[in-house]
């Protein structure tokens, strides 16, 4: 019996392994504008307000490309590691990132010199050792959407926040959350003047005012793993997919709103949390998961079979600005990455793109034809279901290998392309043929 379980085992071990699954690319409708291999990992990108500039986050370095994929120029002064964010300033002539080390590193876009480079972490006691905090999260506030002009750059490292000034360096201010920084946004351009930074961690969410001081404490019933903000909402969405909306327009006229959320929300299609981003005119709120959704905030109310007077119709109504809770859930492969693109005509039909672990690239319109109706649930008790609408892919494309590749950015280029900045090194960007 031994004998037979070893020529088993010798036969199992000799056998060729099996070749990775390739990723599936079924509609097409997507050219190619550029491919770059800078050859080496790469750990987070951005693109610029404009669209135009691509800062990437390589080996100690950030290396900046224009929207054709040419490399325009490489700062290598920000550290020994890959940074593990990348933002970009409202005029964008600044790129800051944060890494490992604790250290924020501002670059001045035109030279590819380091402006500033700021530890974040706590003044040790006398005879004690800095101690220092993986930095993962930063973004700029102020500048042209600002009344005063000026420029902050704002880095979190661990439960501490710290502001400098762009380009001086000096300390705005230092605070810290309850617990370990997990997402921030800045505020929206309206209510700028009240808060400037929302800071979400375990438990809830922290609105910063541009001077330093905690302008309110949100209370959240899960573990933020992203923040988002419009005109008119804050959301944070927890590993579970919780999406939690508070109305920060009605708070700014009243101080007497409870810290919990105004609303909760749930997509019941394996939502995870990982990526949450408001469309440019705030009408859609996109999370990824196993299913990408969305969130419609337009207040069209498409028709719907759940939506009848036999149960209560004003239940499932929403208002212009108001989430309709049937979400729109995108028919395609587990979305990792998701962005709008950045439409400034009014009258284009809005898009959204979303990038999948093995790399796949899919675009949608959530809110054109056709829409299927569906939901989780016993159909003979609809006041009972969880209705969803499901929205068709418009275009998808793999690397242009054909293989399986990571991807760790998704953006949108001024040109209407749409770029992947991948793991393995190379940085790719298509443009829409239909």
């Amino acid at each position: 019996m031994q004998a037979v379980r070893a020529a088993f085992s010798q036969s199992k071990s000799l056998a060729a392994p099996s070749a990775p699954a390739r990723p599936t690319v079924t509609k097409g409708g997507l050219d190619a504008l550029f491919h770059v291999q800078l050859g080496e990992p790469l750990e987070s990108a951005a693109a610029s307000p404009c669209g135009k500039t691509l800062a990437i986050s390589a080996t100690g370095s950030v290396v900046l490309l224009d929207s054709l994929g040419t490399i325009i120029r490489r700062s290598d002064a920000v550290g020994e590691d890959p940074p593990n964010v990348i933002a970009w300033s409202s005029d964008s002539r600044w790129v800051g990132c944060c890494s490992d080390d604790g250290y924020a590193r501002i670059v001045a876009v035109e030279s590819g010199a380091l402006a500033i480079e700021h530890l974040i972490a706590e003044e040790p006691a006398p005879g004690k050792r800095t101690r220092c905090v993986p930095s993962e999260h930063c973004l700029f506030v102020g500048g042209t959407s600002s009344a005063s002009g000026a420029t902050s750059f704002v880095g979190a490292a661990g439960p501490l926040i710290h502001a400098c000034e762009v380009p001086g360096g000096k300390l705005v201010y230092s605070v810290s959350t309850d617990a370990p920084v997990r997402a921030m946004c800045r505020s929206p351009p309206s209510l700028v003047a009240l808060w400037a930074v929302a800071a979400a961690y375990k438990g809830g969410v922290l609105l910063v005012s541009a001077s330093g001081d905690s302008i309110s404490k949100l209370s959240s019933r899960g573990h933020p793993r992203s923040l988002a903000t419009s005109h008119q909402w804050l959301a944070s969405a927890t590993f579970d997919g919780t999406v939690e909306l508070w109305d920060v327009a009605k708070r700014a006229a009243s101080s007497e709103r409870p810290s919990e959320a105004d609303k909760t929300y749930k997509t019941f299609c394996g939502s995870d949390g990982a990526a949450l981003a408001w469309s440019t005119d705030g009408g859609g709120l996109a999370v990824s998961g196993r299913k990408a959704a969305v969130v419609d905030f337009t207040g069209a109310n498409p028709p719907h079979p759940y939506r009848s007077a036999a149960f209560a119709a004003a239940a499932y109504q929403a208002r212009d600005g108001e989430p309709d809770p049937v979400p729109r859930v995108c028919m395609g492969d587990p979305a990792q990455w998701a962005a709008w693109a950045p439409h400034r005509d009014q009258r284009a039909e809005t898009t959204l793109a979303t990038a999948g672990k093995d790399g796949v690239v899919q675009i949608w319109r959530p809110w054109s034809l056709p829409l299927r109706k569906g939901g989780v649930g016993d159909p003979a008790q609809p006041q009972r279901m969880k209705p969803q609408f499901y929205t068709f892919l418009k275009a998808d494309v793999a690397h242009p290998t054909g293989e399986a590749m990571k991807p760790c950015a998704l953006m949108w280029l001024a040109e209407g392309g749409v770029a992947v900045c991948y793991e393995q090194g190379d940085i790719v960007a298509w443009r829409l043929t239909q």
